[in-house]
């Protein structure tokens, strides 16, 4: 019996001791008032527990970086707000990298945070690289993605070389 079929029966347990009492049996009414209240009372330590639990996992389910922590770090990162017209706030960089970009990863792989507050041209090539990404990925075979490709999407997706020098692809670097 789940926690609303408990209270239900609660409810119908009530009425059924209103009668009893209406009707004199003051026994039977005490017995089916126990009984509510048992149950009442499981039903809502029940309801409580859920209630607790569903509070967890939307807790646990929440990311956990989605700003900078530093005071230092949301200094750094005001001087790129937009504003309403459309410039930024005491200069234009298009290049701008935020406080938490890592030199060593592509734009694509950046952080959610550093990626919502990087330049324009980061954010475009971050967009490129991920589409390109897509093709190579859903394409039949490397070979006929690398046949097809443009040189810009060769060049994305050839970020970073091996320990003998060969070309690794952007999702071979960035996991």
């Amino acid at each position: 019996m789940d926690t609303t079929e408990k209270f239900a029966r609660a409810d119908a347990l009530r009425s059924l001791a209103e009668e009893a009492l209406a009707q004199g049996d003051v026994e039977k009414a005490e017995s089916f008032t126990d009984e509510m209240e048992g149950l009442q009372s499981e039903a809502e330590k029940e309801a409580n527990v859920t209630e607790r639990l569903s509070k967890a996992h939307e807790a646990t389910m929440k990311p956990v970086n989605q700003v900078p922590v530093a005071s230092e770090d949301v200094t750094a990162d005001s001087k790129n707000y937009q504003r309403g017209d459309g410039t930024y706030q005491n200069h234009v960089d298009a290049n701008y990298k935020p406080a938490g970009y890592q030199k060593d990863l592509p734009a694509m792989a950046q952080i959610s945070w550093v990626q919502d507050k990087m330049g324009a041209n980061l954010k475009a090539d971050a967009a490129f690289q991920t589409d390109t990404w897509m093709k190579w990925f859903t394409a039949k075979s490397q070979d006929e993605f690398f046949r097809n490709a443009s040189a810009a999407e060769t060049k994305a997706l050839q970020e970073d070389t091996d320990n003998e020098g060969k070309d690794l692809p952007l999702a071979l670097v960035t996991v």
